[in-house]
Order: structure tokens, then C-alpha cells, then sequence
């Protein structure tokens, strides 16, 4: 049985050019996403692997007998060194041990 709505019938509906201009569209889309995706994927693996070579060397330079973790060449590989780290100790103040009423 065909039943027709405003004057479109399923098939015509099914046929209709617009719906598979779209259809192609999500497949390239989906093509490009995935190109993409695996551009991020390398670009990630390439970060990881410079990260890694960053710390060995900021180890190399903290290590070494000449310079340490308080050099001027640390800190400038990026790092902080020894000198400009502040304190994690926390105290807490008086108020802060007083019973609350």
C-alpha cells in the first residue's frame, strides 16, 4: 500500500536527491574526521616522545656536579628551580583551630 503525504510518496521521499547529497557529505565528513583524528594521534605520539627527552635532560642538568637543580641553564630548559619553589607547608592559623560556637 502507498500512502502519499502532501503530495510525496515514501519512495519519492526515499529518492529524493537532496537526502543523498547529504548521505555523501557525512561520508566524506566522516573520512575527514578520521584524518584528522589520526593527525592528532601523531602530533600526540611526538609531544609524548619530546616530553620524555624534556625530563631526561632537566635530570642530566639537576644531576650533574656543575650545575644542579638551582642553575640558570635548569631554569632555562624551562624548569623551576631549587631557589624559586615555594614552601607546600601549610600552617594553619589560630583561628582556624579555635572551636567553633
Amino acid at each position: 500500500m502507498l500512502f502519499f503525504f502532501y503530495g510525496f510518496s515514501q519512495n519519492l521521499f526515499k529518492t529524493t536527491k537532496e537526502f543523498a547529497d547529504a548521505a555523501t557529505l557525512d561520508l566524506e565528513i566522516a573520512e575527514e574526521e578520521a584524518a584528522l583524528k589520526a593527525k592528532k594521534d601523531r602530533r600526540d605520539a611526538i609531544y609524548k616522545s619530546g616530553e620524555a627527552k624534556r625530563v631526561k635532560t632537566g635530570k642530566g642538568i639537576a644531576g650533574h656536579k656543575n650545575f644542579g637543580d638551582d642553575s640558570e641553564l635548569y631554569g632555562s630548559c624551562g624548569f623551576v628551580r631549587k631557589s624559586e619553589r615555594k614552601s607546600t607547608l601549610i600552617r594553619g592559623t589560630k583561628d582556624e583551630d579555635a572551636p567553633k560556637a
